[in-house]
């Protein structure tokens, strides 16, 4: 049997020192995991689009609501490697 784990392309959406909401895309299914791991929203791209212009907020296992547009600037991807991230239908 082969025990290999499958990596899926993801992405840090908030880091503070860690990441808090992480992205787990998996063909066109985005998986947000908090910073325990666990699994707190299933988005599609129009959703995480919604989600980074701050149009609804992700709440964490802990009962912490995060707006994207809120987190500081440096915890955040820049847009280059946010919009390709989004867009890589691989």
């Amino acid at each position: 049997m082969n025990n290999k784990v499958k990596k899926f392309k993801q992405l840090d959406l908030i880091n503070y020192e860690g990441g808090v909401l992480v992205a787990c895309r998996i063909k066109s299914v985005f998986i947000i995991l908090d910073q325990w791991k666990n699994i707190v929203e299933l988005l599609n791209r129009k959703e995480l689009t919604a989600f980074i212009n701050g149009e609804f907020g992700i709440t964490d296992s802990s009962g912490k609501t995060w707006m994207y547009p809120e987190a500081h600037q440096d915890a955040k991807p820049n847009n280059e490697q946010l919009q390709k991230f989004i867009k890589n239908n691989e």
